[in-house]
């Protein structure tokens, strides 16, 4: 069963990726691996909500900000990652 979040839940995640993508930024590689795993779950929570491709964008595109250079495959699920394919 999936959970359907409310527009402002996605609205917050939105600002909390940005904040933490902007924290992040000031941090080596190993300091950020924990905000970059955040944000692969989340992305992952937001692309099962098929209205939320903004947020998909934001989080991917802070994801590469951060230089995770990871994409995560659609298709397969939870941590499913393809390597090399952007």
């Amino acid at each position: 069963m999936s959970v359907s979040h409310s527009a402002e839940y996605w609205n917050d995640m939105e600002r909390q990726v940005a904040e933490r993508v902007r924290a992040g930024l000031a941090c080596n590689a190993v300091e950020r691996q924990p905000t970059i795993v955040f944000l692969r779950e989340a992305e992952e929570a937001a692309r099962k909500e098929y209205d939320r491709n903004q947020t998909v964008q934001i989080i991917s595109s802070g994801r590469r900000l951060l230089g995770d250079k990871v994409n995560l495959d659609k298709a397969n699920g939870r941590y499913a990652y393809c390597l090399g394919k952007r």
